[in-house]
């Protein structure tokens, strides 16, 4: 017989009693109200408490509930219970639950209250999320309210009278309340209704409130304007934990209560049906006028007659507990920012009205295309901005034409050297990396010695340098439709601006040798007493990591960058290292030899083909190659099976093979199968377009090409393939970092492996723009960059043809840029390597289920439709920090109106919906096909732009896209 039973101790000393002594749950928009409620002790004992009190829009809880968690006083759980061992047996006392922590060296405990800090959390899941805290209500009852990191706000609220000052995906949003009307320039003449202009979705939030002495709490503010239920919440405790939490809810309404229906914004040359809705609360049938009214907020001046509004009255009637609806339809001119509208309505004695402000946006949109130059080989090559040559509308307006060229992109490769040297982590790869950039450094100066000049140029500025210490993020600010500020990657720019600053630092021989030093006694003291390295101190050794290192010393004994003579500490390390690898290597193999046949064994790993290729490098060092041993069971597979391994492995068994088996014919078998599977293209240069990039070291695409252009130089000797590959090399860092340290360092190896001198200066090539030949006035020391702008009636279509002719073989590049305003429906596609193409989809139900059907110019709405959009992105290549930004009709709103993180079609990206557009932020494209789809719903009548969509790579505008522009009709 087995019972239990659970004792519960409530905490009923710890309860704070609330009484309300005076509180409404109906009150008039815009009243000044005063609530008092009074806290006692569990025996209704006086108290001294602190309370935290708010009252808001009940609407918000559509998108979030909030819960203020204070729940400090635990509970016991039973930690033992009887258990039985069989269907007849018994048990002793055992544990049921239990949680192993963690080693105490390794936490940092603080003294803290875990209550929530009083924050207002929103759960979703039941996870904390975030916070909203604000301040107390100024004396008009006017409060602020700060999203706290992470929380997104509803952002209705930008229509309702408040205005977003930063992106909530940055450091929060500040909604400041603005309120126009008689308190900012307002006629001076009495208004015959009395205005509701007050929107505030919060109306009070006090976080410090204290009992007096009776222990009553005072509640004074002022109700905001709006029409709608309130939610109120309120937490109190004592300095002993005493605590009470308690909600109440009460509504704001009228006798007769206008409800505008307004979009966020108008846009210029829409027509638009405004709409409210005359609600009668109690009484009886009524009828009445409803008006509406157009001014300029800041003049105070009418504008209907500009918004060829013909009739501003409109009779409306109502029965208690209906509405009705009213309508005006009105034209967006051209020449306001921004006009206040106003809805009036009065009957049978009872009168109410709202007003707000609209921003009014422009019609016309600044729009840049871009085409990408790109050279390998000496001759003329001629580059096209097809909506260039053949602009005819006539109400496009040119803004300006910018062409920019680099003669030496090889130099932007030597700038990401200091990133190996300064990443911040102590594991034994990227110790070894630190080592690995300052020796690969002071070769390259010694010798090259024009490499220090051209950073002691750069350092000291002056013309044409400028922009040398700019991070490519940084660079041309004004083709990007977003300000870098607004993006999620403003530190990212500023890490990579001042890591180009401190390059002429990085090369100062002088500091060089004692990083060199340093780093070389690090890497001594990480390797273990077996002679491997493992991947952090403390670590067992791996294999792959000691491979990497072994394989990273023979790249700089192949650059002739390191000096193996005896007695050096390199020299100890790598003759250790090999010897623990081969002992490793071999001991494994004959484990599996064990009880089986070398036929039955499977194909060596990715590993053993690492471990034969790092081995290669140093034929000094003799290796076994008994019958049965590792070595020769490994080198016999791979030259039997190479068809069997991936791109990267190939390359590796290429090399091996080449140099440690004599006559062996596989080598120059693979390296032509290679070439058969490789794609070249004048701009991309030679590359694999069916390798798929992994999460494996094996898989990872810029080691993968380095080793391309190692075997392809060692082994099949090409150099017109080897300029291919290098060229491509440098296009994968032309938009992207090469990410890690492990692939910068293999990046350099492979640039500076072939015996050409790539840091040369080159014979500038000949531009020549239209009919005008290029001859610019500065030029970047180094990488030879310059630019060259043309502005308004400068640009003329022929412009849109450029011609390159260059004399000398080698990776050069530029672009065109070309910005232009434009009517918004009037706008053509452009794309380009990086394209995305926009469908506008109707969401109609059948008899079938739901079908959509793509819109056309023409194709007409009606309100309450929902409609799909559907985003295709396409690209090539490798980007990073894309920004692709959705524009949308005054018309339509958001189904989804809250801003996060999404995971879709194997992308990750951060969506930011804002008033006017939809926002995409993607860390990092691969090549490849994306579909982003989200719904919209049609809220208005009318006829209105809706604009375009664009995509852009922020490291380099000349990678963007845009679709074409389209216009809504929505028939009421």
């Amino acid at each position: 017989h087995l019972r239990s039973l659970r004792i519960e101790v409530p905490w009923t000393n710890k309860q704070l009693k609330v009484e309300w002594m005076s509180f409404r749950d109906k009150l008039l928009p815009g009243a000044k109200e005063e609530w008092r409620l009074k806290i006692t002790g569990p025996k209704k004992e006086q108290v001294a408490a602190q309370v935290l009190a708010t009252l808001y829009d009940a609407s918000l809880d559509r998108f979030a509930l909030p819960e203020w968690w204070m729940n400090v006083w635990g509970t016991n759980h039973e930690r033992l219970a009887w258990g039985t061992a069989g269907p007849f047996g018994e048990a002793g006392p055992q544990w049921i639950s239990w949680m192993g922590g963690v080693a105490q060296d390794s936490v940092r405990h603080y003294p803290d209250l875990s209550v929530g800090e009083g924050s207002m959390q929103y759960m979703w899941g039941g996870n904390a999320g975030g916070g909203i805290r604000g301040h107390a209500a100024r004396g008009d009852g006017e409060v602020m309210l700060q999203a706290m990191p992470g929380v997104v706000m509803r952002e209705e609220a930008q229509a309702e009278g408040f205005f977003a000052m930063a992106d909530a995906s940055e450091s929060g949003v500040v909604l400041e309340k603005v309120v126009i009307g008689e308190k900012e320039g307002a006629s001076s003449s009495p208004a015959p209704t009395p205005l509701r202009t007050d929107f505030r979705e919060t109306a009070f939030f006090f976080p410090d409130l204290l009992t007096d002495r009776d222990g009553s709490v005072l509640l004074r503010f002022t109700m905001p304007d709006a029409l709608t239920r309130w939610n109120f919440m309120g937490l109190a405790h004592t300095n002993d934990l005493k605590t009470a939490q308690f909600t109440r809810s009460t509504i704001t309404q009228k006798p007769l209560m206008v409800v505008p229906n307004l979009p966020r914004f108008l846009r210029q040359g829409d027509r638009i049906t405004l709409t409210a809705k005359v609600n009668v609360v109690e009484g009886g049938t009524i009828s009445g006028t409803a008006r509406l009214e157009l001014f300029d907020p800041l003049t105070n001046k009418p504008v209907g007659d500009r918004f060829t509004l013909k009739q501003a009255e409109r009779a409306f009637t109502a029965a208690p507990g209906s509405s009705a609806v009213v309508a005006w339809s009105v034209a967006v001119p051209e020449g306001l920012d921004v006009v206040a509208v106003r809805i009036t309505a009065s009957a049978a004695g009872m009168s109410d009205g709202e007003e707000r402000p609209l921003p009014i946006l422009t019609d016309r949109v600044l729009v840049t295309e871009s085409v990408p130059i790109a050279m390998s080989k000496a001759g003329t090559r001629t580059f096209e901005l097809k909506n260039l040559v053949s602009a005819s509308s006539s109400t496009m307006r040119h803004q300006s034409l910018k062409l920019e060229y680099t003669p030496n992109p090889a130099w932007y490769a030597v700038q990401a050297l200091p990133y190996l040297m300064e990443f911040p982590h102590e594991c034994a790869e990227q110790v070894f990396s630190r080592y690995y950039a300052n020796r690969l450094a002071t070769h390259i100066v010694q010798q090259r010695p024009q490499v220090k000049q051209v950073f002691e140029a750069w350092s000291k500025g002056g013309p044409g340098n400028e922009q040398a210490f700019l991070s490519n993020l940084e660079k041309n600010p004004e083709l990007k439709g977003i300000v870098l500020e607004e993006t999620p990657w403003l530190l990212n720019a500023r890490d990579e601006g001042e890591r180009k600053r401190r390059i002429a630092l990085f090369f100062d021989l002088q500091r060089m040798a004692g990083e060199e030093a340093a780093s070389l006694k690090k890497l001594a003291e990480q390797q273990l007493p077996q002679g491997g390295w493992g991947w952090w101190s403390g670590m067992q050794p791996s294999r792959y990591i000691t491979q990497h290192i072994v394989a990273g010393f023979g790249h700089l004994q192949q650059l002739g960058a390191l000096d193996l003579g005896r007695g050096t500490d390199e020299r100890r390390m790598i003759e250790r290292a090999i010897d623990w690898l081969d002992l490793e290597v071999e001991r494994e193999h004959q484990r599996r030899l064990r009880g089986t046949t070398v036929d039955s064994l499977p194909d060596p790993s990715a590993e053993d083909i690492h471990y034969l290729y790092s081995r290669s490098h140093f034929p000094q060092r003799a290796l076994d190659r008994k019958k049965g041993s590792a070595a020769v069971f490994i080198l016999e597979r791979a030259q039997r099976d190479w068809l069997k391994y991936g791109l990267q492995e190939q390359a590796m068994i290429a090399i091996l093979l080449h140099r440690m088996v004599d006559g062996a014919t596989a080598p120059a078998l693979i390296m032509e199968s290679l070439a058969q599977r490789a794609t070249v293209s004048d701009e991309l240069g030679m590359y694999w377009r069916d390798f798929r990039a992994g999460y494996a070291w094996n898989s990872f695409p810029t080691e993968t090409h380095a080793l391309m252009i190692e075997a392809f130089e060692l082994v099949a000797r090409d150099k017109q393939k080897v300029n291919a590959l290098r060229q491509h090399l440098l296009t994968l860092k032309r938009t992207t970092d090469w990410r890690t340290t492990k692939a910068t360092a293999d990046a350099c190896y492979a640039l500076l492996l072939v015996g050409d001198d790539w840091l040369e200066p080159t014979d500038a090539p000949v531009i020549r723009v239209g009919d005008q030949e290029v001859r610019p006035a500065e030029q970047e020391t180094g990488t030879g960059y310059f630019e060259q702008s043309w502005t308004g009636a400068e640009v003329k279509p022929a412009m849109g043809r450029v011609t390159v002719t260059t004399a000398s073989d080698g990776v050069q590049w530029g672009a065109l840029h070309w910005q232009y305003f434009e009517q918004m429906d009037k706008v053509k596609s452009h794309g380009s390597p990086f394209s995305l193409k926009r469908t506008v989809m109707l969401r109609e139900q059948t008899d079938a289920g739901t079908r959509l059907i793509e819109l056309t110019n023409g194709r007409a709405l009606k309100p309450g439709d929902r409609l799909t959009v559907r985003v295709e992105l396409r690209t090539d290549r490798w980007l990073d920090h894309v920004h692709l930004k959705d524009l949308r009709a005054a018309g339509l709103e958001p189904v989804d109106a809250l801003s996060g993180y999404e995971w879709k079609g194997g992308l990750g990206y951060y969506r930011s919906v804002r008033d006017a557009a939809m926002h995409f932020f993607f860390d990092r494209v691969a090549p490849g096909t994306y579909v982003f789809e989200f719904d919209l719903k049609v809220t208005h009548a009318g006829e209105f732009s809706n604009g375009i969509t664009t995509a852009m790579c922020m490291y380099a505008p000349e990678f963007s896209s845009h679709s074409e522009g389209l216009r809504l009709e929505v028939q009421e």
